[in-house]
């Protein structure tokens, strides 16, 4: 428990361990952790303008296949599609992969799906042919850190070298020169569900090159923004 003395007799808690065992974070499957994000303030209002001009209201859409791709042909559906409305050749495509993270009571990390961020690469590049204007590599690292118990923690998220490995772009050589990198955690702080008790970061680590959106990509664009979000 982690608290900030006021008085002799009075203190805040801005923190505690919580005796609950909710489902992990770690048990999203890619599409709901995705919508999870989507949902949340801090996403729509902090990490989305990130990448338009302040004035801009960002919308999105999620797992576009038709008119950009065909089914069950690389690189798939789109995951993410951010869009300026009053700007709609500045189209940023996403690319999403999860990894999940657990800190074990012993202090050992278990990491699963790093492999198949590896192998997504090929995919990724794929979504240069679709003609967007930027395209996103986003990395999701789902980090279940209900175990770490330190004294004065307030966040209980996994650190060290394979993490360290994890959040390093190099570790991505074949990923195509104009296509940024993201990564995006979502912490579960204690037992409770992430619904309840979480914390999110995020990192643009590596900017993806600005190019001339195809005069048929923006109008399939403007297309999209015809139909509400689901």
């Amino acid at each position: 428990m982690d608290s900030l003395p006021v008085t002799d007799a009075l203190s805040y808690n801005f923190f505690a361990d919580s005796p609950d065992d909710d489902p992990s974070v770690t048990d999203l499957k890619e599409d709901d952790a995705l919508r999870w994000l989507v949902r949340n303030s801090f996403i729509r209002n902090e990490f989305f303008r990130e990448f338009f001009p302040n004035d801009a209201v960002p919308e999105y859409r999620l797992n576009l296949v038709d008119p950009f791709t065909r089914p069950h042909l690389n690189p798939g559906d789109v995951d993410l599609l951010l869009i300026d409305p009053n700007n709609p050749a500045t189209g940023i495509a996403f690319e999403c992969k999860r990894v999940k993270i657990v800190s074990l009571p012993d202090g050992q990390l278990k990491i699963n799906g790093a492999q198949k961020v590896v192998k997504a690469v090929g995919q990724v590049n794929g979504y240069r042919a679709l003609g967007f204007h930027q395209v996103y590599f986003l990395i999701i690292l789902l980090d279940d850190g209900r175990h770490h118990t330190a004294p004065n923690q307030m966040f209980h998220y996994a650190t060290g070298r394979q993490i360290d490995e994890i959040l390093s772009t190099p570790w991505l050589p074949d990923l195509h020169e104009e296509i940024g990198v993201v990564y995006i955690r979502i912490n579960q702080l204690t037992g409770k569900s992430i619904d309840h008790c979480h914390s999110i970061s995020y990192c643009i680590d590596k900017p993806a090159a600005r190019r001339e959106q195809p005069f048929d990509t923006t109008t399939k664009i403007q297309m999209i923004l015809k139909h509400p979000i689901h």
